[in-house]
């Protein structure tokens, strides 16, 4: 039950926050840029992880979350260099089509 009120909650939000950034679209690049932040500090902070488990040999520790599960680093490359190519393209749209 819990779960559902939660995504209900999230997808009115983000529901919200897309027809705002229609109206205003000073507020959609400000959060088009909020987004790549957070998608590129992600991004870094587990490539920076899996390049220190390569080197030094170590397994992960597991990070199990709904269903993202990384255990390898081989994941960790994989699910960093998402998230820094989507936080790049997340950059580079919020500066798309500026007037000022």
């Amino acid at each position: 039950m819990i779960v559902e009120v939660t995504s209900f909650v999230l997808g009115a939000a983000a529901g919200s926050l897309v027809v705002v950034s229609i109206a205003y679209p000073r507020v959609g690049r400000i959060f088009a840029r909020v987004l790549a932040l957070v998608a590129l500090s992600l991004g870094i902070g587990l490539l920076t992880w899996a390049i220190h488990a390569a080197i030094t040999g170590e397994p992960l520790a597991a990070i199990a979350w709904e269903r993202i599960a990384i255990s390898q680093p081989g994941e960790a490359f994989a699910w960093s260099a998402g998230l820094l190519l989507g936080g790049i393209t997340a950059l580079l749209l919020s500066f798309a089509g500026r007037t000022d």
